[in-house]
């Protein structure tokens, strides 16, 4: 028989295990602007991609900010009337 789970292998490793602490800065390190943002618990305005790119929706026009080089795209604009919004922006 094969020893899938014991109580004194956990044990053991909690032991081992060292607390890592970091240091979390109280102060944003940068501050973007979003005067457009829509307040609404249901839409997805923000996306962060694995290439390290922030995708923001702001009212009908997607933004593109490079966290690396700090460049600001215009990825495009919906059209529509007033009341026309983008609802989900994903990676």
């Amino acid at each position: 028989l094969k020893v899938l789970y014991s109580t004194e292998s956990m044990n053991r490793q909690r032991k081992t295990s060292k607390l890592v602490s970091r240091h979390i800065p109280s102060a944003p390190s940068r501050i973007l602007d979003a005067p457009d943002l829509l307040d609404d618990y249901y839409l997805n305005l923000l996306s962060w991609s694995d290439t390290n790119i922030l995708a923001v929706a702001l009212s009908q026009t997607v933004y593109l900010w490079n966290a690396t080089s700090g460049d600001i795209q215009e990825l495009c604009t919906v059209e529509g009337g007033a009341d026309a919004h983008i609802s989900s922006v994903s990676w």
